[in-house]
């Protein structure tokens, strides 16, 4: 079997966790025996099967070679977007109408595919109130490599200079991801902040900034694929991402399989990966939001989280999984 992967036309500048996962899944299918090519202006062999990655209106332009060729075609939409409810489903009411060409882009993509690989069911909850009938979903999340069971803590916490108990935070600097809530829900308290990502809102990273008191600590992104990243996860004590906007978090599955207690905000659907291991705060509350890290510095690491996203979140399950999915859309 070979699938073709599509990404948006940037993946490799921008990187972020819809390109890491097309790279890991990619990697994960290869080691199951599937031959997997990306997608170029110079391709001319689209295989048996074509998966896009990402809700890009621009895809439309291969549509008339998948149809000449008559290769079926899958998409994992990785849709992010404000819950489900009457908001969601009047902006994209607003977007059929004043932005047609995109939106007929997404809604050849989601209505045409014959299966759409949504990481979550509350993901799929929103995709149906934005854009109503939709192909048929099947729920794939995320895998995690079990390399972040065993980073290196003492080798991380060399690196920069840190001791004693910390609260890691991972991601981009921008609104959804809440990190000034975070700063200040523990500005009073005596514990240490670490937060691993880059500045895409300027201004928002400046105010968080401004924020901050000694004890946060502002580092530039790591590498997914270093050392240290996996070192950050062992070494800290809770990983806190109370994000008012998210799919499946790469970082909080890393997290996860390193075994950490895990501090969420419970706008995006996290419960469905992360029931009985994490806390779940409104991200709006400082004060819950605070009580909840706080609580979640006395739980320590689990053996039990690392045991069981190692056997239900391991990228050779999610290969499996896909797989099966491929071979039923050839069959029918």
């Amino acid at each position: 079997m070979k699938v073709t992967f599509v990404t948006r036309i940037d993946a490799g500048l921008f990187m972020g966790g819809g390109e890491i996962q097309a790279l890991k899944t990619a990697a994960a299918l290869k080691e199951s025996g599937v031959e997997v090519a990306n997608f170029d202006p110079w391709t001319t062999d689209l295989g048996d099967i074509v998966h896009f990655f990402g809700p890009f209106p621009y895809y439309t332009e291969l549509r008339p070679h998948l149809d000449a060729r008559k290769v079926p075609f899958v998409v994992s939409p990785i849709f992010m977007s404000d819950p489900a409810g009457i908001n969601l489903k009047w902006r994209y009411s607003r977007r059929r109408l004043f932005d047609r060409t995109r939106y007929q882009g997404w809604h050849w993509l989601l209505t045409q595919a014959r299966k759409l690989f949504v990481l979550s069911r509350d993901e799929e909850a929103r995709l149906r109130c934005a854009f109503g009938s939709i192909a048929p979903c099947a729920s794939v999340p995320n895998g995690v490599e079990e390399r972040f069971a065993n980073g290196d803590a003492e080798a991380f916490r060399s690196h920069y200079g840190i001791s004693g108990p910390f609260v890691l935070h991972c991601g981009r600097f921008e609104i959804r991801k809440n990190q000034w809530r975070l700063i200040n829900a523990l500005r009073d308290e005596d514990i240490q902040v670490v937060f691993i990502g880059e500045p895409t809102v300027e201004a928002y990273y400046r105010m968080c900034r401004s924020f901050a008191s000694d004890r946060v600590r502002f580092l530039d992104p790591i590498p997914n694929d270093s050392p240290l990243l996996a070192g950050a996860y062992a070494a800290c004590s809770v990983f806190a991402l109370p994000s008012t906007r998210e799919i499946l978090s790469l970082a909080a599955l890393e997290a996860a399989m390193a075994g950490k207690p895990l501090v969420l905000g419970n706008t995006w659907g996290a419960s469905e990966h992360f029931d009985g291991f994490a806390t779940f705060v409104d991200p709006r509350s400082i004060p819950e939001l605070r009580a909840a890290v706080m609580q979640a510095l006395k739980r320590g690491d689990s053996a039990d989280q690392i045991r069981y996203y190692r056997e239900h979140y391991s990228w050779h399950s999610v290969a499996t999984r896909l797989i099966a999915e491929y071979e039923a859309v050839l069959r029918a």
